[in-house]
């Protein structure tokens, strides 16, 4: 490893070097080289907000990595995250076979044919001729009337029946009239017969 333009063997001293680069930052959120470490170049930046140090190692992506108080630990930290790169490479890749493989028997798939064609080809000509019959079922249909409270039309034949017949009976009125005329009559008759009983005692 590389810190500063010095090489280091040992990983304690490595790690020294690097916490005592942070140490001597004076600017925060900006990113400071530090040298390199099996080909990938390294930075430390400090984050203002998290209040902590971190180290970027960038090859042809870039992998960050907080660093401790732990000068060895560091160093572990660092190699722990280039192992792990090298296992996401080797998942990456075999992903990458897998679909390629997918891909294979997708070709061979897509150029057979159908095996249940004619069979959805007929259920497709039924499911039209039955929508046909539904759609001349609508339109036989009588319409029907929602107004539910509507006057109904009366036959001609029965209207002027019914007037015929309302216009025979005597009205309420003239029946009251003829009743007051005949209790009338009564009244004035009464003393005469009354007299005429008188007449025929003495």
């Amino acid at each position: 490893m590389t810190v500063a333009g010095k090489n280091y063997d040992d990983r304690k001293e490595a790690g020294t070097a690097i916490i005592g680069i942070c140490k001597e930052m004076k600017q925060a959120n900006v990113a400071v080289p530090i040298g390199d470490y099996m080909g990938m170049k390294m930075s430390v930046i400090f984050d203002s907000f998290t209040k902590s140090f971190s180290l970027n190692v960038k090859g042809n992506l870039s992998h960050s990595i907080e660093l401790g108080s732990d000068p060895s630990g560091n160093i572990t930290r660092i190699s722990n995250a280039l192992e792990g790169m090298s296992r996401q490479l080797e998942e990456t890749i075999q992903k990458l076979s897998n679909v390629e493989q997918q891909l294979e028997t997708a070709k061979i798939e897509v150029v057979k044919p159908f095996a249940q064609e004619q069979e959805l080809n007929d259920k497709l000509a039924r499911l039209a001729e039955l929508n046909s019959l539904l759609d001349m079922d609508d339109k036989g249909e009588d319409k029907v009337d929602m107004d539910e409270d509507a006057p109904k039309p009366v036959p001609e034949k029965e209207t002027a029946k019914q007037l015929t017949s309302e216009s025979e009976r005597p009205s309420l009125i003239a029946r009251l009239n003829e009743k007051k005329e005949i209790v009338a009559s009564r009244v004035q008759t009464a003393p005469d017969v009354q007299k005429k009983k008188t007449q025929e005692i003495s």
